[in-house]
């Protein structure tokens, strides 16, 4: 065998084993991948609670700041499907309702905040009693530099503690004491 092919062939075989070892052994951190969790429970029927996780609808009890500005559809309304962005401070976010199906008490949405993190969020509402409606939410956030990895778990602590806010919230605008 020519000796300047086995050498080439030998560099072949090896070089990429040994580039992964020391990938391995210098790779960065992996950005963060967090799921957190709250519930609660507001003494309204269920057909009252469930439409009030739509875009628009969360107006009438959101953070101030939200304010989703429709892309689709136009006019804005609550559908499965509809695309908004939402302002975050200076980051704009692009959000998309992939299900909005008040009927079966499932929402979801998925947002990007371009080169920082994307979020999926989903809400379970379900019947509690007939006068009780229980609300399950998960957000799930994905950091898309380890830069982001201390705000996404900073939120994700905050999103543990957001039950009760979301209830008074909800039952103020339901105009319930």
């Amino acid at each position: 065998m020519n000796p300047h092919l086995f050498g080439r062939l030998l560099v072949a075989a090896v070089l990429p084993a040994f580039a992964q070892g020391c990938h391995a052994q210098t790779s960065p951190v992996a950005p963060a991948h967090v799921v957190s969790h709250f519930n609660f429970t507001v003494a309204a029927p269920f057909a009252h609670v469930a439409p009030q996780f739509g875009p628009e609808a969360e107006r009438a009890w959101g953070d101030p700041q939200w304010d989703p500005q429709f892309i689709y559809p136009q006019p804005g309304k609550d559908v499965t499907g509809a695309v908004f962005t939402v302002q975050h401070g200076r980051h704009n976010s692009v959000w998309v309702n992939t299900n909005y199906d008040p009927v079966a008490g499932r929402m979801q949405y998925v947002y990007v905040i371009p080169d920082a993190m994307v979020c999926v969020i989903d809400i379970h509402v379900t019947t509690a009693d007939a006068m009780h409606t229980a609300v399950d939410v998960t957000y799930t956030r994905t950091a898309l530099t380890p830069k982001h990895n201390d705000v996404v778990a900073q939120l994700a602590q905050k999103d543990e503690q957001s039950g009760p806010e979301w209830q008074q919230h909800v039952k103020h605008a339901l105009g319930i004491k």
